[in-house]
């Protein structure tokens, strides 16, 4: 119980940490589908 206890943090913080690289990415890079056009 405490091994998959152990395991499913671990995929939870993977998972945690994929989603703020990916939100991270998102804020630097200008993103045709978060900033359609912003220069028109």
């Amino acid at each position: 119980m405490t091994q998959e206890c152990g395991k499913l943090k671990s995929f939870v913080n993977a998972v945690i940490s994929i989603t703020e690289t990916n939100l991270m990415v998102q804020m630097h890079l200008p993103s045709p589908i978060v900033n359609p056009n912003p220069h028109q």
